[in-house]
């Protein structure tokens, strides 16, 4: 009885071990990979408020981190909405904390043809206690804002990817 136990627990666990799960990536290296030479030829719009131009610089290290210098085909235009709301309010009727909503519409065209390739909104939220000191809520506002504009950066980069290549494929055909 304890032998055949054992032989169907080796069976089984084999059977586990040769199957597979059918589990695949979505954003596999192949599809990124290919995508890269196209992502590297986005040139992203000049902005002067503050956060577009962190947002800027996100989308760069996004979209190009080794800094491969290549011809520009596409422009990637974008406008950033900020909104902080109080959500808590203390004892003394003060802000007790806060949360900060950034909204970016952006639009990616083709800078021989003038097609749009892609647009849309990305949003993202978070919160921050509000604290007496005015420089340490100047600082954790600054510090949320960055980490916002990372996140949608990385957004951005994920939704130009999927219609970059529709497009490209569309151009190929």
């Amino acid at each position: 009885m304890l032998k055949y136990y054992k032989k169907s627990i080796f069976i089984l666990l084999i059977s586990f071990i040769t199957s597979n799960c059918g589990f695949h990536s979505i954003y596999n290296d192949k599809i990124i990979n290919d995508s890269n030479i196209s992502l590297n030829a986005i040139k992203i719009s000049q902005n002067k408020d503050k956060n577009e131009q962190r947002l800027r610089i996100e989308l760069e290290k996004a979209l190009n981190p080794e800094h491969i210098k290549i011809k520009k085909k596409y422009i990637l235009d974008f406008d950033i909405k900020k909104q902080t709301q109080i959500i808590i309010i203390n004892k003394t009727g003060a802000s007790g904390k806060n949360r900060i909503t950034l909204n970016v519409k952006y639009k990616l065209k083709d800078m021989e043809y003038g097609d749009v390739i892609s647009s849309g909104s990305v949003y993202a939220k978070d919160t921050y206690d509000v604290q007496n000191n005015r420089f340490a809520n100047y600082i954790a506002e600054e510090e949320v804002e960055r980490g916002l504009l990372r996140s949608i950066s990385q957004n951005i980069r994920d939704f130009l990817i999927r219609d970059l290549n529709k497009y490209e494929g569309q151009q190929e055909d």
